[in-house]
């Protein structure tokens, strides 16, 4: 059932007060208040009992109410304008209800969707937590990582994207590696070692032995020493 803000501002007055007062011209929801009061009241275990000078404006308020509570409502009319006839109809779901509910099964099924209710919130929780890290990543201002880089991560992008033409960065990478990579992680150690010793110049000869070594079954790179 909807509720709007002045709906709930009175729901709350009723956690705190012993009455409350409500009152307005016609069509501002004050039948719609009432059947929301009796559908948390009822909600929370309580019983509820509403009187009006009029039998007709019980009538409106039960229609208004949802079909579940409806059937579990007593409407009392004057006898003049068939009280006695809603009566019965009130009484005859109940009597039903009573005769074909049990205790212990309800009590099985409420258990259950209690559990379920305590892991749904939980995973509201896990999921409000991811998003807020997710926003958190958005909006975090990096220091300057390269000279002329910071800020958002938008931002390094877009400065990133700006400096292309200049900088003639990488092309993108396929999705898909297209082959295995010519060294495996021992020889490409060794190859670092190499560097590192003897300077970039020893790479012209490891790739003449590169080439070389298409030409035979087995390949070695030079023993850093």
């Amino acid at each position: 059932m909807l509720t709007n803000a002045a709906q709930l501002d009175v729901l709350d007055r009723l956690q705190h007060d012993t009455s409350v007062v409500v009152q307005g011209p016609p069509g501002t929801g004050k039948t719609h208040t009432i059947s929301n009061l009796i559908a948390a009241l009822l909600a929370d275990g309580k019983r509820v009992l509403v009187t009006s000078e009029k039998g007709q404006a019980l009538k409106v308020l039960i229609d208004q109410l949802p079909p579940n509570l409806r059937s579990m409502c007593v409407l009392q009319r004057d006898q003049w304008q068939g009280g006695s006839s809603d009566l019965r109809q009130s009484l005859g779901p109940l009597a039903h209800l009573s005769a074909t509910t049990n205790t212990e099964r309800l009590q099985q099924r409420i258990e259950t969707q209690q559990a379920q209710r305590h892991q749904l919130l939980a995973e509201r929780a896990k999921l409000r937590e991811r998003l807020r890290a997710v926003r958190e990543v958005e909006w975090y201002e990096h220091p300057e990582i390269a000279p002329g880089y910071r800020g958002r991560l938008d931002e390094i992008v877009q400065a990133a994207e700006r400096g292309n033409a200049d900088y003639q960065w990488l092309p993108p990478l396929p999705a898909q590696p297209g082959q295995l990579p010519p060294l495996d992680t021992e020889e490409a150690q060794r190859l670092w070692l190499l560097v590192t010793r003897h300077g970039p110049e020893i790479l012209e000869g490891v790739a003449n032995f590169t080439r070389d070594s298409r030409r035979t079954p087995s390949r070695h790179l030079p023993h850093p020493s």
